[in-house]
């Protein structure tokens, strides 16, 4: 019995000092992989952090997992909505325009936006106000407002707008530059 426990002891052990040698820091690219546990994870280097500790995990395939997988990033495991990355971004600066008016740091920040706002869509990759200084704002039917009381005029149809254009102006831009669509837009 005592042999036993022994070993079992000794076994604790030498798993607690492999899981300790494990790699624990991976660069946070979203490139999704799947694990023969059915885990779905952002890349390879999370999904190795969790063979080494589980000599059982292996690379199933590239590419999320089937089937409602969960989703991990490190070794506890998150769930995220289906192309939504789950974690932060690479801290690179490539400017993109989404179709709130705002702009990203790279496309990864626009997708994670996407997740809580559906309908967000790239624009163009650059920044809004350049898209603003060289994009003529699409002409918008504006109603027309009269005093509580008075009989209202029907709408009318303002002019195109250019370079002026406001901050409320480039929203609108940009959300009808999505509707239309661009060479080369991508949604998530």
């Amino acid at each position: 019995m005592q042999t036993k426990l022994l070993l079992s002891a000794a076994a604790l052990l030498a798993a607690q000092v492999v899981a300790d040698s494990c790699p624990t820091v991976c660069i946070e690219n979203f490139d999704p992989v799947c694990g023969t546990n059915g885990k779905t994870y952002s890349n390879k280097c999370y999904l190795d952090v969790d063979a080494c500790k589980d000599p059982t995990i292996k690379l199933a395939s590239n590419g999320a997992c089937t089937g409602g997988s969960e989703a991990t990033t490190q070794p506890s495991a998150t769930t995220a909505l289906p192309g939504c990355p789950i974690h932060g971004c690479q801290e690179y600066l490539e400017i993109v325009c989404g179709s709130d008016g705002k702009n990203y740091d790279n496309e990864c920040f626009l997708r994670k936006a996407k997740c809580n706002v559906p309908t967000l869509t790239l624009v163009a990759n650059s920044s809004c106000s350049e898209v603003k200084n060289t994009t003529t704002v699409p002409a918008t039917t504006l109603p027309t407002t009269a005093a509580p009381g008075a009989t209202t005029a029907a709408p009318t149809t303002a002019a195109p707008t250019t370079k002026a254009a406001s901050s409320a102006g480039v929203s609108a831009q940009c959300s009808a530059i999505a509707l239309t669509g661009l060479p080369g837009m991508w949604s998530v």
